[in-house]
C-alpha cells in the first residue's frame, strides 16, 4: 500500500474562505459545544493563524 501525499499548501488559500463559512454554520455561536452537527474547529485554525 502506497502513501498518501496530500500537497497542504494547495489548501492554504482557501482557509479564510472555509471559516467564513464554519462561522456562519455556527449560528448561534455555541460557547461549549455545537448544538447541531457541525464543528468548531475553525476557532483553532483562526487561533493558529493569529500567532
Amino acid at each position: 500500500m502506497g502513501k498518501l501525499r496530500i500537497e497542504t499548501s494547495k489548501l492554504i488559500p482557501g482557509i479564510p474562505d472555509a471559516i467564513a463559512r464554519a462561522r456562519r454554520k455556527d449560528t448561534p455561536s455555541c460557547t461549549d459545544w455545537p448544538r447541531i452537527i457541525g464543528s468548531t474547529v475553525y476557532r483553532l485554525v483562526e487561533k493558529l493563524q493569529e500567532s
